[in-house]
Formats: structure tokens, sequence, C-alpha cells
């Protein structure tokens, strides 16, 4: 499985943006985002374009580098 870090898309930078998650007893103060670190970014999994868009911007000693590692795994999965 292969992870990314992208932008909360819930708030901005760690401060909830829906209303609902205001303090009512204090409104200026934002609540913590659940969701994310506290850069704003949360961690998911990587899908098949992501990957592509990634390796396509490789530089071509580190592509080749990423293509023998995905080679090698594909031989340990067919010995076990």
């Amino acid at each position: 499985m292969l992870l990314i870090r992208i932008k909360c898309q819930l708030c901005e930078n760690g401060r909830l943006k829906q209303p609902s998650f205001h303090d009512p007893l204090n409104p200026n103060k934002w609540k913590r985002c659940p969701y994310c670190d506290e850069n704003g970014s949360i961690i998911i999994e990587a899908g098949v374009l992501a990957i592509a868009q990634y390796v396509a911007h490789l530089d071509d000693r580190k592509r080749r580098r990423f293509l023998e590692l995905l080679g090698e795994q594909e031989i340990n999965k067919e010995e076990q």
C-alpha cells in the first residue's frame, strides 16, 4: 500500500470551516480538525493515477530504481 499526504478537504490549516464545529460559548475560537495534522494535511492511500503522475515526474535514475524495486516485489510474490 502506498500512502500520500494531501491537504485536508474539511478544514483550513487545521481550523474547521463548518459552523457546526464552532464553540458556541466562544464563537471566535475554532475547534481543532480531528482529521488532519497540525499542518492541515491528511494521509490517504494513493490511487493508481497519483502513483503514475509521481513516477512520470521522477528523473530517469529514480524512475529506473522505482521500476526495479517494483519488479523485485513481483518476483518475490511469485516465489511465495
